[in-house]
């Protein structure tokens, strides 16, 4: 969500957000659930994101979506809507239509 800030409005942050989950990430139930979505999907990487797969993995779990788009923002890390976000907004505004 958002909260009101100097100019207009700013990101919320939940602390918990930055704690492991009580469940390890599954990559092979994930990629059954990815393969299965058929709406268009947006999927974006912070060209500095330390969080960042070989390009060769990424290229293969884009794969699974069957509808997607990729985009690299620069000068964002992993929380690219905080680093830039302008730049998440108006990827996201042009990905709307589609759905």
């Amino acid at each position: 969500g958002t909260r009101p800030a100097p100019g207009g409005i700013t990101w919320k942050h939940d602390p918990l957000h930055m704690t492991a989950g009580p469940y390890p990430y599954r990559l092979d139930l994930a990629a059954q659930f990815w393969q299965r979505i058929t709406c268009p999907v947006l999927i974006v990487d912070g060209a500095q994101s330390r969080l960042n797969l070989p390009i060769d993995e990424r290229a293969r779990r884009r794969a699974l979506f069957k509808h997607q788009r990729y985009a690299i923002v620069d000068d964002a890390g992993h929380a690219l809507q905080r680093h830039q976000p302008d730049a998440a907004a108006r990827l996201i505004l042009e990905h709307a239509p589609s759905l």
